[in-house]
C-alpha cells in the first residue's frame, strides 16, 4: 500500500456523524455548566463583601439560591463516577459558604458568626 493512500478516512454514515455531535454537544453543555456555575458562585463567594451583592440583588437572591439548589442536584448525579475531581471542586465550594438565611421577601442574609 502507498503511504499516500494510508490517510484515506472511511466515510461515515449521516447516523455516526449526527452521534458524534450528539456526544460533544453533551460534553460541551456539561462543561459549560459547570464553567457557568463557578462564574456565578465566584462572583458572589469570592467577593470582598457578598453581603452588599445579596442585597443589591434584593428580592431576587431567594430565586437564585433555588436556582443554585437545581443546578446543584442536576451536577451531583451527572458528575459523580464521570468527573469525580470536579464535583468535589463544585462541592468543595459549596461547603466554604458561609451560613445564610433566605427571608420570607425573597431577601438573603449572611448569618452573622457569634464566636467572632
Amino acid at each position: 500500500m502507498s503511504i499516500l493512500n494510508q490517510n484515506q478516512q472511511p466515510v461515515k454514515t449521516e447516523a455516526e456523524i449526527k452521534a458524534e455531535q450528539i456526544k460533544d454537544h453533551t460534553n460541551a453543555f456539561t462543561n459549560q455548566l459547570i464553567r457557568n456555575w463557578n462564574i456565578g458562585w465566584g462572583l458572589l463567594w469570592d467577593s470582598e463583601n457578598p453581603q452588599e451583592i445579596l442585597d443589591q440583588l434584593g428580592t431576587d437572591a431567594a430565586e437564585l439560591f433555588e436556582l443554585n439548589d437545581q443546578i446543584l442536584n442536576f451536577l451531583i448525579p451527572a458528575l459523580t463516577g464521570k468527573r469525580d475531581d470536579q464535583l468535589q471542586q463544585v462541592l468543595g465550594r459549596v461547603a466554604e459558604k458561609p451560613e445564610t438565611t433566605v427571608n420570607g421577601d425573597g431577601t438573603v442574609s449572611i448569618n452573622e458568626n457569634i464566636n467572632n
